[in-house]
């Protein structure tokens, strides 16, 4: 811990003559030193004497001046510590005035019991509004999305002036009849409705949509292709004296391009005998694959 510069003679002299005399302020300010560094060095001369004891004029100064000054100041003026003046405050009973800041008034936040729930005004407003204004329009009206009110519109059946379904008559009846012919799109022209409810009386009155019949030409359907199962014997084997009974040998063809079983059953007589080169060829059987 750094020490604190050294203490001279004269510096000494001067703390003993003035310590009880002048305030610590003055006699810090002559000495160059804080008020904490001469209390200090008066405990190590022994002149210090009992910063404890209060007399009836410091009494009256604390309570004079404690509301103005703080314990730092008051200390100073009095050569006393800063807890001492504390202890003499708290002893003494006073109290320091506390200056209550105005706080801000926050505003509380209206409470809305069930946004979701609709109320009867609101259903009567709907009602009111909602087959002749937008459901933009609406909103002025009522404070929901415009989404909210056309799904609440939805629960309560209730629907735009244009939505509304009106009979249909005797002259729009005949005019569709008189004109069946016609598209769709030319009749709502003429009736003013829409192509769905035109669509729909059409087929009521046994009027469709006349048909184009096209001749189709009929798809031809690949050949199932044929499957061969033959026997046959090697020449070596027939030539061979020392072989009583040749080996009849089994060989399965497959042929899908063949449509009929004479061509399959050619096909596979001229591989076998110009490609194989065998002998007692025995065709057992044709099947379809």
């Amino acid at each position: 811990m750094a020490k604190g510069k050294a203490w001279t003679k004269e510096e000494e002299q001067l703390l003993i003559d003035n310590y009880k005399k002048i305030p610590m302020t003055e006699l810090g300010m002559l000495l160059n030193r804080s008020s904490d560094a001469l209390r200090i060095k008066a405990g190590k001369l022994g002149i210090s004497g009992s910063l404890c004891q209060w007399t009836k004029e410091q009494d009256q100064y604390l309570i004079k001046n404690y509301l103005t000054l703080s314990a730092e100041q008051i200390a100073n003026e009095l050569n006393k510590t800063a807890t001492t003046v504390y202890r003499r405050h708290k002893k003494l009973g006073l109290e320091r005035v506390k200056i209550e800041k105005e706080k801000p008034v926050k505003e509380k936040p209206v409470k809305v019991i069930n946004p979701c729930y609709w109320t009867k005004e609101e259903d009567e407003l709907l009602v009111k509004h909602y087959s002749t204004a937008t459901n933009e329009e609406i909103v002025k009206y009522i404070k929901r999305s415009p989404h909210a009110i056309k799904v609440r519109a939805n629960k309560m059946g209730l629907k735009k002036f244009c939505q509304q379904k009106s009979p249909w008559t005797k002259e729009e009846d005949e005019y569709i009849i008189k004109n069946h012919l016609m598209s769709a799109i030319d009749l709502c022209i003429g009736l003013d409705r829409t192509y769905g409810s035109v669509l729909k009386r059409r087929q009521t009155l046994g009027f469709s949509k006349p048909r184009i019949n096209k001749e189709v030409e009929p798809v031809k359907k690949p050949s199932p292709g044929y499957m061969v199962k033959a026997t046959y014997s090697l020449k070596e084997d027939v030539n061979n004296p020392y072989i009583a009974i040749p080996t009849k040998y089994k060989r399965t063809m497959r042929y899908p391009t063949e449509e009929t079983v004479e061509s399959a059953r050619n096909r596979a007589l001229d591989s076998m005998t110009n490609h194989m080169k065998v002998v007692n060829i025995e065709i057992k059987e044709v099947v379809p694959l």
